[in-house]
């Protein structure tokens, strides 16, 4: 079980999943997977953290949640 992008090795677990790429950054950039740099935390009140991409609508910036 062998990367297909780089040849590396690849988690069997992984592999029965269909991922045959490994986790190394440039596999994943290779493979169309984005890097963590890309997800943001949002704090969605009475619910706790959820992650979202940081194109994402749901984020607003420069503007508060708050009431006036």
């Amino acid at each position: 079980m062998d990367c297909i992008t780089c040849g590396g090795p690849v988690n069997p677990q992984r592999w029965e999943l269909g991922y045959h790429y490994c986790m190394q950054r440039n596999c994943l950039i290779a493979n169309g997977i984005s890097g963590r740099e890309n997800y943001r935390l949002l704090l969605v009140p009475k619910q706790g953290f959820t992650i979202v991409h940081k194109d994402s609508p749901d984020l607003k910036h420069g503007k508060s949640s708050g009431r006036s």
